[in-house]
């Protein structure tokens, strides 16, 4: 486990099998505040493909983000095999699933409070910064997660990051990727 304070960043590493860029660094923070987790993912900003700046309107909910470069949380209750993963898109759409167990969706979709996602640029990178209502997380002490980034090249390529990647393959489903704890 690897516990998070609030606001620190958690660097997130490519997984062994990905090509990437030296110079390319990921990272997540997380801050909870007045009933909502606040996440701040900062990605490379250059040899990137990056979706559109957030729409003006709502954003949407929408499958597949995880072809393209979006951010992705995990997250389960410690002792338990049932877990809720999030997708957030640079361009503002999201997605939330349940799953019961590894891979195995729950009967019916996530009912979730639409996060809100903003992102713009930082020194050397860019951010996506959501924040997930408290009420759509466990209400739990012993909650973990895998926070994890798939960004696209601007070539097409994908690659896999993650605080820790359990498996020879990139999977951030795997339970052993819900490595960290909030403090």
């Amino acid at each position: 486990m690897i516990l998070v304070s609030p606001s620190t960043q958690q660097t997130l590493l490519p997984h062994s099998s990905c090509v990437v860029l030296a110079s390319w660094q990921v990272s997540v923070s997380f801050e909870r505040r007045s009933g909502a987790l606040n996440i701040r993912y900062v990605l490379p900003a250059s040899g990137l493909c990056l979706p559109l700046l957030p729409k003006v309107d709502a954003s949407a909910r929408a499958d597949g983000l995880w072809k393209n470069t979006c951010a992705e949380l995990f997250v389960a209750v410690a002792g338990t095999k049932a877990y809720r993963e999030f997708n957030f898109s640079a361009g503002g759409d999201w997605a939330a699933y349940d799953f019961v167990d590894y891979r195995t969706p729950a009967p019916d979709l996530a009912q979730v409070v639409a996060p809100k996602i903003s992102c713009g640029f930082v020194e050397d990178g860019c951010y996506i910064d959501v924040q997930i209502d408290a009420k759509d997380l466990p209400d739990s002490d012993s909650a973990q997660f895998g926070a994890s980034v798939v960004l696209e090249s601007e070539y097409g390529n994908l690659s896999y990051w993650a605080a820790f990647h359990p498996c020879a393959k990139p999977d951030f489903h795997h339970r052993d990727g819900f490595v960290l704890t909030l403090i």
